[in-house]
């Protein structure tokens, strides 16, 4: 089945004065939009559901209107911990795969690029440290907490 081409005319030629459009022209719009917000298509047509009222045309007649401020804000606020694609090469996901699997390695991100609508994010693989080395790192925060209340100590029988 081929998909549905939407053109903006289309899209928000019903458009009134109060930010709301065609419940019909709402429904054209799930695929693009969904693409775009990285929203599933079942959480698009529930949140277009939620903010669609029924008003009266004239007559019998009754109208769908979806409110798009609103539907933005419900959108805006969609999980933030949802998950994510991740956007690599199949060999990458492999070898990153493997190199993971080998003890006490893990994927760690160094550095984020935000570019138009995506995040970017440079991976690392690293190694945990070892018990020793965390006995090390305490004894050393300890010794530098008792040197730096001695130097405050010092400091405050001088005034």
């Amino acid at each position: 089945m081929k998909p549905l081409t939407v053109s903006s005319s289309q899209a928000f030629a019903d458009k009134r004065s109060d930010g709301s459009i065609s419940a019909f022209n709402a429904l054209l719009q799930i695929p693009r939009v969904s693409r775009a917000r990285g929203v599933s298509i079942p959480t698009l047509h529930a949140l277009i559901a939620e903010h669609t009222t029924i008003r009266r045309a004239g007559g019998d007649r009754r109208e769908y209107r979806v409110d798009v401020r609103a539907l933005n804000a419900a959108l805006d606020t969609v999980d933030p911990l949802r998950p994510r694609r991740l956007l690599l090469h199949k060999k990458e996901i492999i070898r990153l795969g493997n190199q993971i699997n080998t003890a006490g390695m893990a994927i760690i991100p160094l550095k984020i690029y935000f570019t138009k609508r995506y995040a970017k994010v440079q991976l690392g693989i690293g190694k945990g440290k070892s018990q020793v080395d965390k006995r090390e790192t305490l004894k050393r925060k300890a010794a530098d907490r008792e040197i730096h209340r001695a130097l405050s100590d010092r400091t405050k029988q001088k005034n």
